[in-house]
């Protein structure tokens, strides 16, 4: 099987709950989730978490697309090795 994961990644941009920009500016260390977050555009200061979930339904928008891509390319590579595995049988027809 030719599974290739790099082809899932994405970016998702999080976009302020109060004006709707995607401009944001940060102090402090990477990766904190307790960091604030400064919008560019209203100043509404936000923790990373409240920002994620404040996106809740976009991120899940998003994760649903990507499964739904993961499900059908598997199905697809399925389907041609199981045509591979009998390709010389009398007997049995992949479809």
């Amino acid at each position: 099987m030719t599974f290739k994961a790099d082809k899932y990644n994405r970016s998702v941009s999080l976009n302020c709950p109060t004006c709707g920009s995607t401009e944001f500016s940060h102090d402090g260390a990477d990766g904190q989730t307790s960091e604030l977050f400064t919008c560019g555009n209203c100043g509404l200061q936000i923790s990373k978490d409240d920002l994620i979930r404040a996106n809740d339904e976009n991120v899940q928008a998003h994760a649903k697309e990507i499964g739904q891509a993961v499900v059908k390319d598997l199905q697809k590579e399925l389907h041609e090795s199981l045509k591979r595995a009998f390709r010389g049988s009398k007997n049995i027809k992949i479809r």
